[in-house]
């Protein structure tokens, strides 16, 4: 009954937010929506003049399980080159001296490669070859790379199921 409760609100924020039209690069913001334990967090991203992007954190921690993200590129003179990439990057861990044991992983085990240049697209993060939620503790950092397009504007919605602990 969980699942199926939890599929029908994955669904229902899918059909509300999936009108990439609606979204407008107003500079590089981010917003946040729950329903239920599913919350989405938005960042609407701009490129710099040369084409770059410079790493941002999420302003929200995930502490749940992510499940899918949904990328959708300007349009335009604001469109991103093709096959622009994205990585979701998790905190570095810590060891007890406070040394940095391992650095963060892409979250979305590189499904977020290769985005299109004029359509929306959503991927689900891959662990050991599998499409599968994966356990996040703690804010993304959020990269974009091979943008190339002055000013260039995109938006990426991240789906995850909170955990109450």
């Amino acid at each position: 009954m969980k699942k199926t409760r939890k599929l029908g609100l994955l669904v229902i924020a899918l059909l509300l937010f999936a009108a990439p039209s609606a979204w407008a690069a107003y500079g590089d913001t981010q917003d946040h929506w729950a329903f239920g334990n599913l919350h989405i967090i938005e960042i609407i991203w701009t490129a710099d003049a040369a084409g770059n992007f410079t790493s941002v954190n999420t302003d929200w921690r995930i502490d749940g399980m992510l499940t899918m993200v949904e990328t959708a590129p300007g349009t335009g003179a604001y469109s991103p080159a093709a096959n622009y990439d994205i990585t979701l990057t998790t905190e570095a861990v810590y060891d007890a001296n406070s040394k940095i044991t391992t650095t963060g992983a892409d979250a979305m085990g590189g499904s977020l490669a290769n985005r299109s240049q004029t359509a929306a697209e959503l991927a689900r993060p891959v662990c050991n070859s599998a499409y599968r939620a994966v356990p996040v503790k703690g804010p993304l950092t959020i990269n974009i790379a091979n943008i190339t397009t002055a000013n260039a504007t995109g938006a990426i919605r991240i789906y995850y199921i909170r955990q109450r602990y």
